[in-house]
């Protein structure tokens, strides 16, 4: 991973606010060990563009072409998909230069942050606790991607329980390495 020139992360931040989304999926394998991915996409109709963002970042993702089929209305496309770490990489770094999706973005890298600190159950499943918050998150990212215009995030409590979340498991994972 590479981080471009301040133009250069301005002009993705630009992509990413017109031509980009962020999703959490949910992969359900049973009740207690469903999982969830967060996904950044950008999409362009100019074939020159996502290749360009690849090299500045230096990140590989997926790249995906869509060709215009006869009878839908879409154009020819290109979609690069990365996701947790190197989104997280890339919406930290893009995230003071976003308008419409900052809130996407503060949500996506708090979620990341906490998937990365809370215990992993293995067979045993998530406790119901953190599959409330995965929900919370879900249905949150959800809400805020069928609005296209920025949200103020304030007005969603997850924000706050993640950020509670992550300090907590930071304290309990800095008390039993001591």
């Amino acid at each position: 991973m590479n981080i471009p020139e301040i133009t250069q992360i301005a002009y993705t931040a630009g992509l990413f606010d017109g031509e980009g989304s962020i999703s959490v999926s949910i992969y359900d394998r049973g009740y207690k060990n469903g999982s969830q991915t967060l996904t950044c996409n950008i999409t362009s109709t100019d074939p020159d563009i996502i290749p360009m963002l690849k090299t500045w970042w230096d990140i590989s993702g997926s790249v995906y072409y869509h060709e215009r089929v006869a009878h839908d209305n879409m154009s020819t496309f290109w979609a690069w998909q990365i996701r947790t770490r190197e989104a997280k990489f890339i919406l930290q770094h893009i995230y003071p230069y976003l308008n419409i999706k900052k809130a996407r973005a503060e949500l996506a890298i708090l979620y990341i942050d906490w998937k990365s600190v809370i215990p992993n159950n293995g067979a045993a499943g998530k406790n119901d606790f953190d599959m409330e918050i995965e929900r919370d998150v879900w249905s949150t990212m959800r809400y805020l991607n069928s609005k296209p215009v920025p949200v103020q995030h304030n007005h969603f409590p997850i924000f706050q329980t993640l950020r509670e979340q992550l300090v907590e498991l930071q304290r309990k994972t800095s008390v039993t390495s001591i």
